[in-house]
């Protein structure tokens, strides 16, 4: 199976991926399984695979408060921090491609900021609205 296979099985109808950062496997062969990080239009996910099955762990949008990286001297660190506090996060990868995946996420961090905002405003608005009987 294919990366892309194995990624399509968790998108959503209508689900776009926009980036995808790999574990950087030493000499083609370790780790056996690369971790994967994708970024896509609905949420930042890793998939971590091993010999018993793979975890899964994702992040919507709007709970998205921060994407960071870690540069080290061949590879990159990926961390995904939620509005809530709780971290994904994935070691490893190719630089190139985290870097890219980053840039996407700091796009899109903005957008969500923005609407989370709005939310906000609105909310406030219609709390506010005061109705009188006569």
């Amino acid at each position: 199976m294919t990366d892309e296979q194995k990624i399509a099985r968790y998108l959503v109808e209508g689900e776009e991926i926009w980036s995808v950062s790999k574990q950087r496997q030493i000499l083609g062969v370790w780790p056996f399984w690369p971790n994967c990080v994708v970024l896509t239009s609905r949420r930042f996910f890793v998939l971590k695979p091993s010999l018993t099955g793979t975890k899964f762990e994702d992040m919507v949008w709007l709970d998205i408060d921060n994407i960071h990286v870690s540069e080290e001297m061949l590879t990159a660190t990926l961390s995904c921090k939620g509005t809530n506090g709780s971290v994904i996060s994935c070691d490893g990868l190719e630089k190139e491609s985290a870097l890219a995946l980053y840039r996407m996420g700091q796009h899109g961090e903005e957008q969500m900021r923005e609407a989370r905002r709005q939310r906000y405003m609105e909310e406030n608005r219609s709390g506010a609205v005061h109705l009188q009987y006569k």
